[in-house]
């Protein structure tokens, strides 16, 4: 996602960047330490020195230039949505007729600019009459397009932590900010949010204010924490809850992180939606899961290579 602009003029990222350049830059001058050679003539060793240097300033001009990309928010209509849904009985599709598993509950739902995509539904399984109700599809993981959300280094209350809420643009469902569908409805006929109040012929468009939402961690990965955007530690065990508040007032971002030097891999949250602290209430949604993925800093990278490189020219040297 991340494009790197060139450092200077005079640099070519592509040959600067590259492991060749890197090694003969590198090696060149342990080379003449190593031997104990005369030390290369000023010009030269200014030469050789402004090789290395331009090739650590690709990389971390690449690491800049994806921080200073990264979108600051996404528009409402593909934001995070709480709503309640209405419709009791199927009316299409191979389950025509058979009530739905989802009446009255609260449901997830992810805008897609003009519709939703439901992210915390019960379904069928199986061939009518023996079809059988799933809590958990594993459909039902975000993100849709792609593994996983790739976790970003934080800054103040996140300091030496990778966290989310941070894309690149054309990237989409990273921003976290979860609303009741109440918000959309308070627009005008034709804009963009009324017409994804109103999508799937009304199915999510009941406002659910006057009512209190609590958002409680089915599971969680051991190292993976959920804070609020303060850094408050809001749940990182399962069964550990929270309230979200009146649907009315609620605007919530939920900020998942883990420590920089936790192993690298995949790491997941998943959560049910609920009006009560405790589970088990006829509204209450099916589960939904956020997957993310800890990954090598780009910077980092860069300079283990130049260890890693100086440390194989001075091998091979040695055999010689």
């Amino acid at each position: 996602m991340c494009s790197c602009n060139s450092i200077a003029n005079a640099v070519s990222v592509r040959y600067y960047a590259s492991p060749v350049a890197w090694r003969r830059c590198v090696a060149t001058m342990f080379f003449n330490f190593e031997e104990g050679q005369e030390i290369m003539n000023l010009r030269e060793a200014k030469a050789k020195f402004r090789c290395m240097a331009m090739g650590l300033l690709t990389l971390v001009g690449a690491v800049c230039t994806c921080s200073s990309s990264l979108a600051a928010g996404l528009d409402d209509v593909e934001t995070y949505f709480i709503g309640r849904d209405k419709m009791a009985v199927f009316t299409s599709g191979a389950y025509n007729g058979l009530p739905n598993p989802n009446f009255n509950r609260l449901t997830l739902l992810l805008g897609h600019g003009s519709h939703y995509h439901a992210k915390s539904s019960y379904v069928y399984t199986g061939a009518q009459p023996n079809q059988q109700v799933r809590a958990w599809p594993n459909g039902f993981f975000l993100p849709e397009d792609r593994p996983a959300f790739d976790l970003v280094a934080g800054t103040g209350a996140f300091a030496g932590k990778n966290r989310s809420g941070f894309g690149a643009p054309g990237e989409e469902q990273w921003d976290f900010r979860i609303r009741a569908v109440d918000h959309l409805s308070s627009f005008n006929p034709g804009d963009p949010e009324l017409v994804l109040f109103n999508s799937s012929s009304g199915r999510w468009n009941t406002p659910i204010s006057g009512n209190n939402i609590w958002l409680h961690l089915h599971s969680i990965s051991p190292e993976l924490k959920v804070a609020d955007q303060l850094g408050n530690i809001l749940l990182q065990n399962a069964g550990d809850s929270v309230a979200l508040g009146s649907a009315s007032l609620m605007d919530f971002t939920p900020v998942m992180f883990v420590d920089q030097a936790a192993p690298m891999g995949t790491y997941f949250a998943r959560f049910i939606l609920s009006e009560f602290e405790t589970l088990g209430g006829a509204t209450d949604s099916g589960q939904f899961e956020f997957r993310f993925n800890q990954v090598p800093e780009p910077a980092s990278s860069g300079l283990v290579l130049i260890g890693m490189l100086a440390a194989s020219g001075l091998r091979r040297r040695r055999q010689r």
